[in-house]
């Protein structure tokens, strides 16, 4: 059975207007970039999305697309919500928007939490680029669940213990396919995702 798309944090979600932010276009266009090449999508055999992305603007405020939004070809605003707060140790998140958080809000929350200069998380799944990783990048652990504390801690662990922040790149090895790219922008965190996959290719 996939172990993709729902939500096993407690989710205190405000229901509300689709949110406003100048930033707001940068992430949507990354996300529907994403989209197009196939890191983000749906998977029709499970009847369950996957991928995600967020952003964290200067004001310090994170929005993040919403849950199950992995099947829309072009997102929008109405597609997104605002985290207003992330607490890994209560499996807890509050957010507000049209829609409910992705269910991967806790692990981009973390990572936020890890370090000022991380503005960006891109979490997609691609087999070829991960299978290579498994072997080249920093992971968490194999039995780790995703969208849980025990990952939260687990990035955390693997911070740490490797200096892998100015890679920008890790491997989620127990999230089939699943990877994650983070860095001080949107472009960069797409930059370090096509040149992974130029690598995984040759």
């Amino acid at each position: 059975m996939i172990d993709e798309g729902y939500t096993k944090f407690q989710c205190e979600w405000i229901e509300g207007p689709a949110p406003q932010h100048p930033d707001l276009d940068a992430l949507l266009n990354t996300r529907n970039l994403l989209f197009k090449r196939g890191w983000i999508g749906y998977d029709s055999l499970h009847k369950v999305g996957f991928g995600n992305v967020s952003l964290r603007t200067s004001e310090q405020r994170i929005f993040i697309s919403g849950t199950q939004t992995g099947h829309h070809t072009w997102l929008t605003a109405a597609h997104l919500c605002e985290v207003l707060a992330a607490r890994p140790e209560q499996n807890h998140v509050k957010c507000l928007g049209p829609l409910p958080a992705s269910s991967e809000t806790m692990t981009h929350m973390t990572l936020y939490d890890l370090h000022p200069t991380i503005k960006a998380v891109l979490h997609i799944h691609e087999q070829t680029m991960w299978k290579m990783g498994l072997s080249q990048l920093p992971q968490t652990g194999g039995r780790v669940p995703y969208g849980t504390p025990e990952m939260a801690n687990e990035i955390r662990r693997v911070y740490n213990d490797q200096a892998w922040q100015d890679q920008g790149l890790l491997v989620m090895a127990g999230h089939e396919d699943g990877i994650l790219a983070f860095g001080p922008d949107l472009a960069t965190a797409t930059r370090l995702l096509l040149d992974w996959e130029n690598q995984s290719v040759e």
